[in-house]
């Protein structure tokens, strides 16, 4: 239900306003940095409701490329390896709704402070997913790249976990929200 877009000319040679997420993936900024400017336009687009989704890999990946943009929501990506492994260990964050278990494949421990939190470790604790809320839009960070990819998106509940990502990245922002018996969310906004 998603359209997408692929872009080779950069983010500041877009009008940011004509997408509801950007997802930027440590595969396509293997050479390069985001600069300053970037992460700037970035900031600016998930502040005023954008999505952003984030996949960096382990430590043996460039992940100081795009540790700039995660950085800004309070995440860094690629402390450590993680071998090939599930994780089980879930928030009952609204992108882990009915999720049970996630397949990796050599992923990268990630580390998430204010403004971002922590929502799924391995058994031995390493952060490999983190969640942030700034102005209206949402930020999503992963340590894995292959994730989502057509190989493993059959993989433990991948598939499930990838559509929770982005129904909540293009989600309201709502002071409270509840979730029905068919999965629907309803939400109040106070005023």
């Amino acid at each position: 239900g998603y359209t997408v877009d692929e872009n080779n000319s950069g983010i500041l040679n877009l009008n940011l306003g004509n997408y509801d997420i950007i997802v930027i993936c440590l595969g396509s900024a293997w050479y390069s940095a985001y600069s300053a400017a970037e992460v700037s336009a970035i900031s600016n687009f998930v502040s005023k409701g954008g999505g952003l989704l984030i996949l960096g890999d382990n430590a043996y990946c460039p992940n100081a490329n795009i540790n700039p943009v995660s950085q800004a929501f309070g995440t860094t990506l690629g402390l450590s390896d993680i071998s090939d492994l599930p994780v089980t260990n879930l928030s009952s964050h609204p992108i882990f709704q009915g999720v049970s278990s996630l397949f990796m494949v050599a992923a990268g421990e990630i580390s998430g402070s204010y403004p971002s939190s922590e929502q799924a470790w391995t058994d031995a604790g390493e952060a490999v997913v983190t969640v942030s809320e700034s102005g209206s839009g949402r930020m999503v960070a992963m340590g894995d790249i292959n994730l989502f990819e057509n190989a493993y998106l059959g993989n433990a509940n991948n598939q499930l976990f990838a559509e929770n990502v982005f129904e909540w990245l293009t989600g309201p922002s709502c002071d409270y929200c509840l979730t029905g018996e068919a999965g629907y969310v309803w939400c109040l906004n106070i005023l």
